[in-house]
């Protein structure tokens, strides 16, 4: 697909898989800052394009925009689930009532859908390279307000106005630079063999919104090394997510990408006095060496001191 360009904008609407209220539609693989998936049941689904600007959001506001370098398209088959006694595919999960499921449209409730394969062209927009968070600055209902050359808001995909988008994130003091979206020249790189293969994943209810949580409590900063910028901090679990599948706010930190995989991996841990404790294997590195004994980078008038305390003496204690 060949976009129109800069003047060309498109929303791109990311549902957390703890958000999405219907069940029909399994889903898409999606990762926010890098690329967006979508398929030919979509509305829309052929209008985003190379050199296209993309807005992309949740149900609470704006996440970031980008341009599109490349669209990609496969042919292949979606599983899609209907109500077993009127075919809808429009009927919800219940997280704490039995049947498992209730039909919007004919209210009959059940346990299992009926689950259907039909034919389908997959569509993958590839925007990495100049992606630009916006964390939140601008509100849904901002954008719904100023920014949309349609009112169709049950549509995953929308044409936007990318100049009153532009003027909506410039009022929000969002540094995006000069026509980023026009700068940068391709690089000559050895072509590695790739392609696709079927994968079965769980997936993290919620781990974006914890994200969004710890950047509200503690801003942009790395509880091992202070201040860094948005996009290379993770939200990492004090309690691996593994053992309880929670989102303990309290046990939650923000760390920068490289030394979450360190804290992952068990080679720096944090003791129950809040300081920072670093593998011997790790001493050779001068940076990392720096940082044993160091105190956490936590406001000590943070209300949620006293429980990640707890959390981490309980820890310990089981180690």
């Amino acid at each position: 697909m060949a976009g129109a360009g800069p003047d060309q904008a498109w929303s791109f609407l990311v549902v957390d898989e703890g958000d999405r209220q219907h069940q029909g539609n399994q889903g898409y693989d999606d990762d926010p800052s890098r690329y967006y998936s979508w398929d030919s049941t979509v509305a829309n689904r052929e209008g985003p394009g190379e050199g296209d600007l993309c807005a992309v959001r949740d149900s609470r506001g704006l996440l970031g925009i980008s341009k599109i370098d490349a669209v990609s398209e496969r042919e292949g088959e979606k599983a899609r689930s209907r109500c077993p006694n009127c075919g809808s595919t429009g009927f919800k999960g219940r997280a704490t009532r039995k049947p498992n499921y209730k039909c919007s449209k004919c209210k009959s409730e059940f346990d299992l859908p009926d689950v259907e394969s039909i034919p389908v062209t997959f569509y993958k927009a590839d925007y990495a390279r100049s992606w630009v968070s916006i964390g939140g600055a601008v509100t849904a209902a901002e954008l719904e307000a100023s920014c949309y050359r349609s009112r169709a808001k049950q549509h995953a995909i929308r044409p936007i106005d990318p100049r009153a988008l532009r003027e909506l994130v410039t009022r929000r003091q969002v540094l995006i630079g000069g026509a980023w979206w026009k700068t940068g020249g391709s690089v000559e790189l050895p072509e590695i063999p790739g392609g696709y293969r079927e994968l079965t994943a769980l997936g993290r209810i919620g781990q974006r919104e914890f994200r969004r949580q710890l950047l509200m409590r503690f801003g942009p900063v790395c509880a091992f090394t202070g201040p860094q910028p948005e996009k290379s901090l993770h939200a990492a679990h004090v309690i691996p997510y593994a053992n309880s599948a929670r989102h303990e706010l309290a046990g939650g930190l923000l760390l920068r990408a490289d030394l979450h995989a360190l804290f992952d991996g068990g080679l720096i841990t944090i003791d129950g006095d809040l300081k920072v404790r670093i593998d011997p294997s790790l001493r050779s590195f001068p940076e990392l060496s720096r940082l044993d004994g160091s105190a956490l980078r936590i406001r000590t008038a943070d209300p949620m001191l006293p429980k990640l305390r707890k959390i981490l003496k309980q820890k310990e204690a089981a180690t």
